[in-house]
């Protein structure tokens, strides 16, 4: 949970934003103004932003591209549940999409800060970039000693709120000639007004955004991956369950036979695929990680299509279980059986199996295959919910 009062987060965004300001040719780690807040420019490893909400409030959000796992989680994470009514829900659903991988979001209510539960190691939260900023202004100045002192005098006067000119002309003596904006009167003018509306000038008021008027209806999950709609849509398969079909007339006795003389007494698990690669068109086991043996695949396309009905479809997963003195089989048609773990069904042979089915016969989760859920997001109650299974691909 974070530690820092949003003040601080205000004051180090609003003193980098002043930097930035100041010199704007230059390659400064700066902040912008976004709309009632401020958020940090990307510049290669995150970005994260911060914005006071009336009622002495506050939001921050964003992302680390080196350390973060949200994008890796199935399903994705609802990062704004449990978000209180006064939540500026619009303000951040945008920061959302404009920065796209917005990986951790925190409210604070006045007393103290609070997020959505995450899964398994997952976490984030606003890293400083004091030094970094402090750097990338020294790197201006012959003597980087001399930077100092006007540096941190504008961090102080951001933090008492009493920036003037001074303090910003001040930021221009260490620097070399060639790095100080060409008309610098009118630049401290500029950076002037930036501190006015960031309420960092003395009897100025810092921006705050409007209280929000409760969740929105109709609200979706941010999608940070492709990968997580898969994720999302396998939740709504473990949710579903079997249609009532009529029981197969035979048993895979050939795909038992094989999998007795290859393989010994045991079990194997098996998902269609839908690829046309000879050989590929099942996996075999998602802990094992493999396709299924091109005999194995060919027996299996046999048993899958003898099945097979013209309206009711065939089925998506199957279970062999090998004993001493038999054998048993079990079909998945509607739903993600619990003996299949993982979160990564084959969405393309799942459409293709839907696509070929009667309307009567497709589930309810059949529909979400033909949303674009990457673009629109899912439906909160196809997020991942405390308590509830996930998996990551994080490496």
């Amino acid at each position: 949970m974070l530690t820092e009062h949003p003040e601080e987060l205000w004051n180090e965004a609003a003193a980098h934003a002043l930097l930035g300001a100041a010199l704007p040719d230059q390659a400064i780690i700066t902040f912008e103004e976004d709309g009632g807040g401020l958020r940090r420019r990307e510049f290669g490893c995150g970005s994260w932003g911060v914005a006071w909400v009336e009622g002495g409030r506050a939001v921050t959000f964003g992302y680390d591209l080196d350390h973060s796992i949200a994008r890796h989680q199935l399903p994705p994470v609802d990062l704004l549940a449990g978000a209180p009514d006064w939540f500026p829900w619009d303000y951040v659903h945008a920061a959302q999409e404009e920065m796209h991988l917005v990986s951790w979001v925190y409210w604070w209510d006045g007393r103290q800060w609070a997020r959505a539960e995450y899964p398994g190691e997952m976490d984030g939260g606003p890293d400083s970039g004091n030094e970094w900023s402090f750097e990338s202004y020294a790197d201006g100045a012959e003597d980087w000693d001399a930077a100092r002192e006007p540096y941190e005098a504008l961090v102080a006067a951001v933090e008492a709120r009493t920036v003037d000119a001074a303090v910003i002309e001040a930021l221009y003596v260490p620097l070399e000639e060639d790095v100080r904006p060409a008309d610098p009167a009118a630049t401290v003018e500029d950076v002037l007004a930036l501190a006015r509306r960031l309420g960092v000038t003395p009897g100025s008021a810092r921006p705050e955004l409007p209280a929000g008027s409760g969740e929105p209806a109709g609200r979706r999950v941010h999608v940070l991956d492709p990968e997580q709609v898969a994720g999302s849509i396998a939740k709504a398969m473990r949710n579903a369950s079997e249609l009532d079909r009529p029981v197969p007339a035979g048993e895979p006795d050939e795909v038992a036979a094989w999998v007795r003389a290859s393989l010994g007494v045991t079990s194997i698990e098996v998902a269609h695929t839908g690829t046309d690669r000879p050989g590929r068109n099942y996996k075999l086991g998602p802990e094992w990680g493999r396709t299924a043996d091109p005999e194995l695949s060919a027996l299996l396309d046999a048993w899958r299509e003898r099945e097979a009905d013209p309206e009711r479809g065939r089925w998506t997963h199957a279970r062999v279980v090998v004993t001493a003195d038999g054998f048993t089989a079990e079909r998945a048609y509607d739903h993600l059986p619990e003996w299949w773990p993982g979160f990564q069904p084959y969405l393309s042979g799942l459409r293709a199996e839907m696509a070929s089915r009667a309307p009567r016969w497709r589930p309810s989760w059949a529909g979400l295959l033909d949303q674009d859920l990457a673009f629109e997001g899912v439906p909160p109650e196809l997020a991942w919910k405390p308590g509830e299974p996930f998996e990551s691909t994080a490496p």
